[in-house]
């Protein structure tokens, strides 16, 4: 009696599972996103329908005035923690929503990475809502 190899079967459908759902993660909802990280038009996600954090989080401006263009996501991670969103780690846009220290203001805060996933661009709404460094 032949024996099926189960195990390996299973370990190639784990496999295209995993390729497939990296796909997914890796892609933008702005449009004409470039290798540079700067998209033609960016678009924020509706922070009642689609944030995985609707509360968002109140970052301190010490970490705020140390965002800027190319950081790596683990670098932004250290900084003002995982995105709000569903965006996975081999996303290129990674959205939060950040209760300004000092006000009553919500920013909504985009970074778009480039193709070596650093920061690109970084985006808020309301526009300058952020003032950040090397934008």
């Amino acid at each position: 009696m032949k024996r099926k190899h189960v195990p390996s079967l299973l370990a190639g459908a784990v496999a295209v599972s995993l390729l497939m759902m990296l796909g997914g993660c890796a892609s933008t909802i702005s449009k004409g996103v470039d290798e540079q990280g700067r998209a033609q038009e960016v678009i924020f996600p509706d922070p009642t329908k689609d944030a995985t954090q609707p509360e968002g989080s109140y970052p301190n401006s010490e970490s705020l005035s140390k965002l800027r263009v190319g950081l790596t996501k683990t670098q932004v991670q250290q900084l003002i923690g995982t995105p709000h969103y569903k965006e996975g780690f081999g996303a290129r846009e990674w959205d939060y929503l950040l209760h300004m220290p000092s006000s009553d203001v919500v920013c909504q805060l985009k970074l778009i990475y480039n193709k070596q996933m650093q920061v690109g661009s970084i985006h808020s709404l309301p526009a300058q809502c952020l003032k950040v460094s090397g934008q």
